[in-house]
């Protein structure tokens, strides 16, 4: 199991070495067969301003949808705690869930602000092998959206994710089958 987790850890550890500002696309691995980029909103900021989506969300439609979200966000994490409350949660478990439930409602903004890669590599078909990247850019001074809608996701799934200290890192991972997360 632990030859798994060694490919992902060494290119978490590789991964400083790459800016964003550089090609983010040398973080793939080199047999990726199917790619996506999307470089965010921002990038694109005046030809989405000249479109009539743009100019929806720049007017009430778009403080509309911002309010439904906070609404959203709010309501879901109320329903969150009553839950876990009545299922006798800890309430240190509690306290870790919700503030992972207030760092990922940040990740839709960060992925509109810097875009994201993400590319897949088919392994083999029999038995199914595939690995998947997925690389945000811009991420590394601020990871706690990303990491917190992971462990959020996988606590609700009722996951065990294990941290561990690699050098100055602190690494996360999950392995649930055949599924390995780092």
């Amino acid at each position: 199991m632990r030859r798994w987790l060694a490919v992902p850890i060494l290119c978490l550890l590789a991964a400083p070495s790459v800016r964003a500002q550089d090609a983010p696309e040398q973080l793939l691995p080199a047999a990726t067969q199917f790619y996506l980029r999307w470089d965010g909103i921002s990038a694109h900021k005046d030809a989405y301003a000249k479109t009539a989506l743009g100019k929806m969300m720049a007017g009430d439609t778009g403080v509309f949808i911002t309010n439904v979200f906070n609404q959203v966000q709010d309501g879901l994490g109320s329903l969150l705690t009553v839950e876990q409350l009545l299922r006798g949660e800890a309430p240190e478990k509690l306290a870790e869930r919700q503030a992972d439930a207030a760092e990922a409602s940040k990740l839709l903004g960060m992925l509109a602000q810097n875009g994201f890669l993400i590319g897949i590599e088919v392994r083999s078909l029999e038995p199914p092998s595939a690995q998947a990247t997925l690389v945000l850019p811009n991420a590394g001074t601020n990871p706690k959206p990303a990491i917190g809608a992971l462990r959020l996701a996988i606590s609700l799934a009722r996951g065990k994710v294990t941290e561990k200290k690699i050098s100055d890192r602190t690494v996360y991972s999950l392995s649930e089958g055949p599924v390995h997360l780092t």
